[in-house]
């Protein structure tokens, strides 16, 4: 909804094109209006529009009961305006103009939205928030209003795009083998998993369409999200790879343990893979930036990063746009009192399948005691833990040679 119609024409045909169902208004009553009428999932409102502008529709929606996710976008917007419409409802905000991997990254963001306001209205994520003192380098890389942070990573068009087809039931399986085939070497994984032992009644013949027929949207996507946590920062001091390998590793163990825990703990398994692969996708942050640094010594980073990556890992998600519950496990995997039962078994899991320990916890007299009343909690008995460890260790290696 925009008072542009060169912009409005550009967004009907991108959005179109990834399959879409796209309404156009050219201010603010006929965007409420249609609105309304439509009920959509998404609204992209412009901030300034004739009539109407972009706050006092969001306050109509709001009043009239839509629970639509916006997406606020703007070219002359100050950061009062940005500020202003996040604590109205805002889910997000792009300044004009905008990249179409920041737009899909936006539109992804905003169905995850929308869909837990369907499943629990009240789940709103706290925002992101930074606990206790940061030395002067991770304060630099983990607060965001700091200019000098070193360079985050954008999130890829094709991991943009794929999340935003996952998120639209009527994605059909061609689309998303298009987009999988503009990176050869996604396809090639693609096409890896396909003839993994997992999978093997598919054929070593098998096209990528026929692959993600037969895996499924949510196995691609994860597969996809994996790659990127896996490359999206290049460390080059032959110091940190050892280290920063050891958290790549042990992050996809707990990420299987985590999707197989998910029927015990009643969630979402596509959420809980996801939440355990990005755990600690701070530390990896943290990592790189110290070896870009200069920190001579991993050692002593490893300590900065024990005590700020899940600050760090939070910022991290919420800017790329993940689900609130993604980025509350990278918050409070270590430190969140409540509600971690899931996450803090499948770490003890991950320390099986990897015969490691995770690099990004403090030591503590009372973890075994933890990990016996978590998994009491969610119903998991001795022998049941042991069977599932058995189970996953073929999982886990065929993802590691998937990965390459």
């Amino acid at each position: 909804m925009d008072d542009d119609a060169l912009v409005r024409d550009a967004l009907r045909n991108h959005l179109g094109r990834l399959g879409y169902r796209v309404l156009v208004a050219g201010d603010g009553q006929d965007a409420l209006r249609q609105a309304l009428a439509a009920r959509p999932a998404v609204v992209v409102l412009d901030l300034r529009m004739p009539g109407m502008d972009g706050h006092a529709v969001l306050r109509q929606m709001k009043e009239r009961g839509l629970d639509a996710a916006v997406v606020f976008a703007s070219g002359h917007a100050e950061v009062d305006d940005v500020i202003q419409v996040l604590r109205g409802g805002g889910v997000d905000f792009l300044r004009k103009p905008w990249t179409p991997t920041e737009l899909a990254a936006a539109l992804a963001r905003g169905f995850e939205v929308h869909a837990r306001r369907a499943r629990s209205p009240s789940d709103a994520p706290p925002p992101p928030s930074l606990r206790g003192s940061c030395s002067d380098l991770s304060k630099r890389l983990v607060d965001p209003l700091a200019r000098e942070v070193a360079a985050i990573p954008s999130v890829p068009s094709v991991i943009a795009e794929l999340r935003a087809l996952v998120m639209n039931p009527e994605a059909s399986i061609e689309k998303v083998a298009s987009l999988v085939e503009r990176d050869q070497a996604l396809l090639a994984r693609v096409l890896r998993l396909g003839r993994s032992a997992q999978y093997s009644g598919i054929g070593k013949s098998a096209d990528a369409p026929a692959i993600i027929r037969r895996v499924g949207l949510r196995q691609i996507h994860a597969l996809v999200e994996t790659v990127w946590m896996n490359t999206c920062f290049q460390i080059k001091d032959p110091r940190y790879l050892p280290y920063a390998a050891r958290v790549a590793r042990f992050a996809l163990a707990r990420a299987v343990a985590m999707r197989a825990l998910a029927g015990p703990a009643r969630a979402d398994p596509s959420a809980a893979y996801l939440g355990g692969l990005f755990a600690d996708v701070g530390a990896l942050f943290l990592l790189s930036a110290h070896a870009a640094d200069g920190v001579e010594a991993p050692e002593i980073a490893l300590e900065d990063v024990r005590e700020h990556h899940e600050a760090a890992g939070g910022r991290l998600l919420a800017h790329w746009g993940h689900d609130g519950g993604v980025v509350r496990v990278a918050q409070c995997h270590h430190s969140g009192p409540e509600g971690t039962e899931m996450i803090v078994l499948a770490t003890a899991i991950a320390g099986e399948l990897t015969a490691d320990r995770d690099l990004t916890a403090k030591e503590s007299e009372a973890e075994a005691e933890l990990v016996e009343r978590s998994a009491t909690s969610l119903g998991v008995t001795d022998a049941r833990r042991r069977a599932l460890v058995e189970r996953l260790r073929a999982e886990y290696s065929g993802a590691l040679e998937v990965l390459g």
